[in-house]
């Protein structure tokens, strides 16, 4: 519009109420500046300009959040947008940095292949919509949407506090992928390999707590029986004493008699003998097993390489051919127990490059949240026009476009071109 139609109106507010009500204002003024949209509507060629797929994509809320979409459902000048567009570039680059951590968690949890890629499309589609909504909803100024702005700010909160600690396991899985399996491949063996061993180590321990047990109860009753015998000698003879026969068994017999009964049924006094000599046997004997084992382990290259070579069985059944985890669910886990363990035990120097991207993650995010609440309390942000204005100019437009469709061309006359 030039100068002169629109000084006289006091405000922008006057224009679209006055031409809402008579859009041939409008009309009359486009039929004599612009005559060329008269053609082309009387064609049918007046649309809007074709935007390409992927700059539809880019421009779309999935991708980028829109600084004109801070301010809710009303319209906003060039130098109020450009207020907002820090605010809407860091909410962006905390989104999409958030996304990339959730990302491949979404991949490796279901086994990667087709199902990965459909799950990790799915993830990354739900996370940028949640993460930019959320975003653009609790940056709103408008006073009439606070409450609903509270809420999301409080929802955008929340899911930049869950996507940035499970960022830290995704940046693990997609950067240290070959150390987790070798991590994984250690549990493996663990629980296949060692456990007999350790099972053998761990009864003979407990045979030998039960041959101090036996000694303590031999010990107790030997001194009863010592106690008594002072009393009555015919009475607690060797020979003949009932409790010497509890403590030692029957007089006079040799060892081998008792060779073939139970420990439990033992004597007194016999019994600790017979569980220590057993616990022993079963510690040594575990602790040999486990000694071959990690020796033969060790000298493969590690218990990935010694499963790949020696254990194909197991191999297969918990790793791919090209060595990774090949159940999603253990993979995220150990992701997880890696990630946490090292970093509750101050092990960052062997997270090496996934914290350094944990960490900006966590930054970007507080960044996002403060300067989203910086923006809501901005004065000028809260001055933006009321909603009723997009109303009236909308009706404006659609009444104008309607307007153009059924002008006639120009006249021309022959005599004056």
């Amino acid at each position: 519009m030039n100068k002169n139609s629109s000084s006289l109106y006091e405000s922008w507010d006057d224009f679209p109420e006055d031409h809402r009500s008579n859009p041939q204002k409008l009309l009359d003024w486009i039929k004599q500046n612009h005559p060329e949209l008269v053609e082309k509507a009387k064609n049918g060629d007046l649309s809007p300009e074709t935007i390409g797929f992927w700059q539809k994509v880019l421009n779309s809320e999935l991708v980028c959040v829109n600084p004109r979409n801070l301010h809710g459902e009303v319209m906003v000048t060039d130098a109020i947008e450009k207020e907002s567009k820090s605010t809407a570039v860091m909410q962006t680059i905390s989104n999409v940095w958030n996304t990339v951590g959730v990302v491949p968690i979404a991949y490796a949890g279901v086994g990667g292949g087709v199902s990965g890629v459909i799950s990790a499309v799915i993830v990354l589609w739900a996370s940028q919509l949640a993460g930019n909504s959320t975003s653009t909803a609790a940056s709103n100024a408008n006073p009439a949407s606070r409450k609903w702005a509270n809420a999301a700010l409080v929802g955008n909160i929340a899911l930049n506090l869950g996507l940035t600690g499970i960022s830290g396991v995704g940046f693990e899985i997609l950067m240290n992928s070959d150390k987790l399996s070798k991590i994984y491949a250690d549990k493996v063996v663990e629980e296949h390999l060692y456990a007999t061993p350790h099972r053998n180590i761990a009864e003979g321990e407990r045979v030998l707590d039960q041959a101090k047990v036996a000694q303590n109860i031999c010990d107790t009753k030997t001194a009863e029986y010592q106690a008594e015998r002072g009393k009555s000698d015919k009475l607690y003879d060797p020979k003949t004493s009932s409790l010497h026969e509890q403590l030692h068994g029957p007089h006079g017999v040799p060892s081998s008699y008792f060779d073939k009964i139970r420990p439990a049924d033992l004597p007194y006094c016999r019994k600790p003998k017979r569980l220590e000599d057993e616990g022993k046997k079963l510690r040594e004997q575990g602790q040999k097993e486990l000694h071959m084992v990690q020796s033969t382990v060790e000298q493969s290259g590690g218990s990935l390489e010694y499963l790949k070579k020696e254990k194909r069985g197991l191999y297969s059944q918990h790793f791919t051919e090209n060595g990774r985890i090949a159940a999603g669910q253990e993979a995220v886990s150990t992701s997880m127990r890696n990630f946490s363990s090292k970093l509750l035990n101050g092990e960052w120097d062997k997270l090496a490059l996934a914290l350094m991207l944990a960490g900006l993650s966590v930054i970007f995010s507080g960044l996002s949240v403060l300067m989203t609440v910086w923006h809501r309390n901005k004065p000028s942000i809260a001055l933006t026009f009321d909603p009723t204005a997009k109303q009236a100019f909308d009706e404006l437009i659609h009444a104008v476009a309607e307007g153009l469709n059924n002008q006639e061309p120009p006249a021309f006359d022959d005599d004056n071109p």
